[in-house]
């Protein structure tokens, strides 16, 4: 019995959440997988550099990383939208920021 051979598609993930934890998710998985990051914030505010926001020394624009830019290097996407639960159901839903 022949079978044929179909290339195999990716594996899909999904982040839920583009801080520390996201981003290092996403950079430690390959390209060979479709990886989407999903945050209510388009930027992630570098915090263990708040100190120089208080002091005057850099502007808060220098602490926050560009989500999309961040993972488009990366190969991987990003949408920029929030999770909410919906009253009596088991799943969630996304909604447009």
């Amino acid at each position: 019995m022949r079978t044929s051979a179909r290339p195999r598609a990716a594996a899909r993930v999904a982040i839920v959440g583009g801080n520390f934890a996201g981003l290092s998710a996403a950079a430690e998985l390959g390209s060979d997988l479709h990886v989407t990051v999903i945050d209510p914030k388009p930027a992630f505010e570098w915090l263990p550099n708040i100190h120089e926001l208080v002091s005057g020394t850099k502007k808060r624009a220098a602490l926050r990383i560009p989500l999309r830019e961040r993972l488009r290097a990366m190969g991987h996407r990003f949408v920029h939208q929030w999770g909410r639960r919906n009253e009596g159901n088991e799943g969630g839903q996304l909604g447009d920021t």
